[in-house]
């Protein structure tokens, strides 16, 4: 994500908060999150749409990638740029600040959803349930009508089925998570919602049977271009400490938890300055937290100041 450069006046006022940051500190964790990262956005929610509007092009080619009438999840969705990247799968997005699912959910009726209602409804994590129907995986969470839905919700407690879809994506999210654990558990969230990857010898035995889903639907090509076997996977990418091209200057010697400002100019009013919190990751710590999450790499890289990955769980 891109931000304004802190004025010089500022800065004294980062280096206090930046004491602040709670990094290993799990039990003040949420708290904290919650008035630099939660709070941040819902304040700026409005101007920071405003200045995304592109899909990133990584994510849209994993989008454009998946076969036809596949389901998948848009996990910190903003406001849901990625929602109608591919019209022919069926997504459902969710995002923590209900002022970004607003405009999400306004940017999905200005397309021709059926929306009909600003009422928000805050969801609250459905019990664990296996389904093979994972279209039914929005009821209930006052989400819009139509083919993609957006519901305000906790990415540490999707409130979506297990098991039961096929891609997800999380860009620039985990790394607001202030504790490893938390963004760990993240992952963990993200993986527990992908339909389970299955063996050669099972997807054999399926076809026998008279199931030929498997052989209709193959899994479409990875982020890189390349045709997997038939596993479901996610994407994700967190904001990269290797920096030292950007104009932010960061490299592998600078602090991993920081604030960083983003200055809300308006016409005839002062500018506002709010200090947002990531955690940057370095080289390989991305990989190693999929790893921990139980998930399994499939490829990754470097792109646009952040570190990316695809991930599967898994075979069973």
């Amino acid at each position: 994500m891109e931000t304004a450069r802190t004025p010089p006046q500022q800065q004294q006022q980062q280096q206090q908060m930046e004491k602040e940051t709670p990094a290993g500190n799990a039990s003040d964790a949420e708290t904290y999150e919650s008035t630099h990262v939660h709070a941040v956005y819902e304040a700026i929610a409005p101007h920071f749409s405003s200045t995304r509007h592109s899909p990133w092009p990584r994510v849209a080619a994993y989008l454009e990638a998946q076969r036809p009438g596949a389901v998948g999840l848009d996990v910190g969705c903003g406001n849901g740029k990625y929602l109608d990247v591919n019209p022919a799968l069926h997504m459902l997005g969710s995002d923590r600040s209900s002022e970004l699912v607003r405009l999400a959910r306004s940017r999905r009726g200005g397309a021709g959803s059926n929306a009909t209602s600003n009422t928000l409804k805050t969801v609250s994590p459905l019990p664990a349930q296996k389904s093979d129907a994972p279209e039914n995986a929005g009821d209930d969470c006052g989400c819009i009508n139509g083919g993609n839905e957006v519901a305000v919700a906790d990415g540490l407690a999707l409130p979506y089925r297990h098991d039961a879809f096929d891609f997800v994506i999380c860009i620039a999210v985990v790394h607001h998570l202030s504790t490893r654990g938390r963004r760990v558990e993240a992952i963990s969230e993200l993986l527990s919602r992908l339909r389970p990857s299955h063996t050669t010898a099972e997807l054999a035995s399926s076809t026998s049977d008279g199931d030929d889903t498997a052989a209709t639907n193959p899994t479409p090509p990875t982020a890189g271009g390349q045709r997997s076997s038939t596993k479901a996977t996610g994407l994700v990418f967190v904001w990269a400490l290797e920096q030292a091209s950007s104009r932010r200057g960061w490299s592998e010697g600078s602090e991993q938890d920081t604030l960083v400002p983003w200055v809300m100019r308006a016409k005839g009013r002062p500018n506002e300055t709010f200090q947002r919190y990531y955690h940057l990751y370095k080289k390989g710590e991305l990989e190693e937290d999929i790893v921990a999450a139980g998930g399994v790499v499939e490829e990754s890289g470097y792109e646009r100041d952040n570190w990316w990955a695809v991930f599967s769980r898994p075979q069973s």
